[in-house]
């Protein structure tokens, strides 16, 4: 049975992770494990992939956000505006959390040899789209943003204060359920799965929470 597809088949939840190798062929090139195929995903980033992820530690983790569309940016600029205003801001400006979050993390690997020591440097995207889990490596953040409406995206919050590596995150994703908890708007949407991965490897006082305030009665370091 083969693994790698050339579509996520967004749309219905189907029970899977896809890990996409290298975030700039993502249209082209993703491959389907199940929850039960921890093991077998590990071996083809290893023998396939190329990667060790036991040894891709996180430098830094970085929460983003992007709108949904035009109109929810646009309804954020106006709350903006009726805040500063001192008005009360309107129910429809909460228009703006419809939005789309996601989590980067920088990793970086040194490799000694007898006579110099070099440093390499990967970005790993994971996010909840509607039917899967989803799972980027690239060179640099903007090969996964791309896939992210990059062009809007802006940063909820930025850490460095992570001892964890990417296998650790990967392990979680396996072992948590995410993978076959299904897609729902209201309680299992990409915000849940961002907000649950973000808590669980930051310390207590980096933690963020949803808001359902607008946006600038928020406070940004915490919320989104």
């Amino acid at each position: 049975m083969s693994y790698i597809t050339t579509d996520s088949g967004a749309g219905k939840w189907e029970d899977i992770l896809l890990w996409y190798p290298n975030a700039k062929y993502a249209t082209e090139l993703s491959v389907r494990f199940e929850e039960s195929q921890e093991n077998k995903f590990f071996d083809f980033c290893t023998n396939v992939s190329q990667v060790n992820l036991e040894e891709q530690m996180i430098k830094s983790l970085v929460f983003y956000k992007t709108p949904l569309n035009d109109g929810a940016s646009l309804l954020e600029s106006i709350d903006k505006v009726l805040n500063y205003l001192w008005f009360t801001p309107s129910v429809v400006t909460l228009a703006y959390k419809l939005c789309h979050v996601y989590i980067v993390a920088e990793t970086e690997t040194k490799i000694e040899t007898e006579t110099e020591i070099t440093t390499t440097t990967r970005f790993f995207g994971f996010s909840k789209g509607c039917s899967a889990i989803e799972v980027y490596q690239s060179k640099d953040p903007e090969g996964i943003k791309a896939h992210q409406q990059f062009n809007r995206s802006s940063t909820i919050k930025k850490t460095s204060a992570v001892t964890a590596s990417v296998a650790d995150i990967m392990h979680w994703i396996f072992k948590s359920g995410q993978i076959t908890r299904g897609y729902d708007t209201g309680a299992a949407n990409c915000k849940d799965f961002a907000m649950a991965l973000w808590n669980e490897f930051t310390p207590e006082h980096e933690h963020v929470s949803p808001s359902f305030l607008p946006s600038s009665m928020c406070d940004t370091g915490t919320s989104f």
